[in-house]
């Protein structure tokens, strides 16, 4: 992928990816334009390729549009060779989490707030907010 063009965000924004044949199928008759969903025929290039949880979840089925998707985030990655998790030299390989909610807090639309952070000693490794 050393000459492939490279992108400017990670995945596409609002994508959807389907799980069931069944599901593939009726969006595809209730939809003229939707291209086909096949199962990958060797699904070991993408179970080795994919780290990034919203295509994870995918792995023993994974389906071409899966494949693209995953393709997508090597692309994205090649255009910030400078970017990644920064992991502190430590001695201490213990991974900690945290979390917090804050139930009915929004106060338009009275929905939860809530978010987390996962560590590897003392380096961020995921979090969400």
């Amino acid at each position: 992928m050393a000459g492939a063009r490279t992108f400017d965000t990670p995945m596409e924004q609002n994508r959807k990816y389907f799980t069931s044949h069944e599901l593939d199928s009726s969006m595809q008759q209730a939809q003229r334009n939707v291209p086909a969903n096949t199962l990958l025929i060797d699904p070991n290039e993408y179970q080795r390729l994919v780290a990034v949880q919203s295509l994870s979840q995918f792995m023993h089925d994974p389906k071409a549009s899966h494949m693209d998707a995953a393709i997508r985030v090597v692309k994205y990655i090649k255009r910030s060779p400078d970017q990644g998790i920064l992991l502190k030299p430590t001695d201490s390989f213990s991974i900690t989490a945290y979390c917090d909610s804050d139930w009915a807090a929004c106060p338009m639309t009275r929905r939860s707030i809530n978010g987390y952070c996962i560590k590897l000693g003392a380096s961020l490794l995921s979090w969400k907010s």
